[in-house]
């Protein structure tokens, strides 16, 4: 393969008409319209030219039929997490299935038991709640703390709803509020769960999105000094814009847990990546470094692009972004009321973002706004809030 060009993330590709859930769905009672749409956490650029060239590779066969994982990619991936995030993972530790969401669900029939409570902490992920009643367990929150927009584990309420729970529901890097958590304060989350023998069941999806100046640690790296078990779930899909393409790593140190979530993923018959998807994953993290280092200096200047234009509008404040994609934004001190303001957004800016209260306690009045779009789109949806908020 000849050496990639630079990928040119201010390229506009239309993606109306291509079955897009961005961009071909609509919101309840609206009609197609001209939004621009900044809701779903897909990104809108061209994904690596390896990934391309691997997946046009395995097309141009013209041949579908039963295949195997790529020989050596769990062993790219190893290496690929101890370059990016300075962790050793064993290869005994993965296990592979379908999503993160599908690892997600495997966890919670695994680990846990009917009606068991576990501790979510929002505002987080909107499927997160729903997918915990759906298996006949408690939701108990432990709301994030919020000052001068940055969030912070409240560790002292988890302290006293842990005698509730039988398991935490963690999200590191957090969305949507784009926290990536420091060591001490992931210390004191393990130190709390092994007094309380909580089981932690790690959303990490976003690992390798994280803004300068931070660092994440994967949960499983810090476990055994605190004797607590965790369940780490991550993909390749959000680092490298292959979400069309799923696929989800569960990482399990214990011997234990790992044997639960093997049988429910037989049970289930999981267990192994979608072919195009393990394709993709082998190039991504083989070949594609470049294309991911160039995209952080991008979405790194799409941040700065929001805060400087959200900041000529009075009331609106951006939560500080250390990883993720997604941008928080704070409408509670505008003129509109809480109640309305996805309407408002709608109708009069025609932005489309995913409304706060959709991720639960403490989302009411904030929209989360995705970045991962080229510059001259954000500038125009800034330019649309600006002009409906004046």
């Amino acid at each position: 393969m000849t050496d990639p060009a630079a990928p040119d993330f201010d390229r506009i590709i239309d993606r109306r008409n291509t079955n897009s859930t961005k961009w071909d769905k609509y919101p309840p009672g609206y009609e197609q319209g001209e939004f621009v749409p900044m809701w779903v956490a897909d990104m809108d650029f061209q994904a690596p030219e390896p990934v391309i060239e691997a997946l046009r590779e395995v097309v141009n066969r013209g041949v579908f039929g039963y295949s195997m994982v790529p020989e050596g990619l769990t062993e790219v991936y190893i290496r690929w997490v101890k370059k990016r995030q300075g962790a050793e993972l064993s290869e005994e530790w993965l296990l592979q299935s379908g999503s993160v969401l599908k690892s997600l669900a495997v966890a919670i029939r695994s680990l846990t038991a009917w009606g068991d409570g576990i501790i979510l902490q929002p505002p987080v992920y909107h499927p997160f709640a729903p997918l915990i009643r759906a298996n006949g367990r408690k939701v108990v929150e432990n709301p994030l703390v919020e000052t001068a927009g940055r969030y912070t584990l409240d560790l002292d309420h988890l302290n006293h709803v842990a005698k509730e729970a039988r398991a935490l529901l963690f999200c590191n890097p957090h969305n949507p509020v784009g926290r990536v958590f420091t060591r001490d304060e992931l210390t004191a989350l393990l130190d709390i769960c092994s007094r309380h023998r909580l089981l932690v069941i790690s959303d990490e999806i976003h690992s390798d999105i994280i803004m300068p100046g931070n660092a994440h640690i994967p949960l499983y790296s810090l476990c055994e000094e605190y004797d607590v078990p965790v369940a780490v779930l991550t993909s390749t899909t959000k680092t490298f814009n292959i979400a069309g393409m799923q696929m989800g790593w569960i990482t399990a140190p214990d011997a234990g847990i790992r044997g639960k979530l093997e049988e429910t993923l037989r049970a289930a018959h999981d267990g192994r990546f979608d072919y195009f998807a393990a394709v993709a994953a082998f190039a991504a993290y083989g070949k594609s470094e470049y294309w991911l280092d160039a995209l952080l200096r991008y979405l790194d200047g799409n941040r700065a692009v929001l805060e400087r234009e959200m900041e000529k509008i009075p009331g609106i404040n951006v939560s500080p972004l250390e990883g993720t994609y997604l941008a928080w934004l704070d409408f509670r001190n505008t003129r509109v009321h809480p109640e309305v303001l996805k309407d408002f957004m709608l109708k009069k800016t025609g932005v489309w973002l995913n409304a706060g209260e959709i991720f639960g306690h403490g989302g009411a009045g904030f929209q989360r706004m995705n970045l991962a779009t080229p510059r001259g789109r954000l500038l125009e949806a800034c330019g649309r809030i600006q002009k409906a908020f004046s």
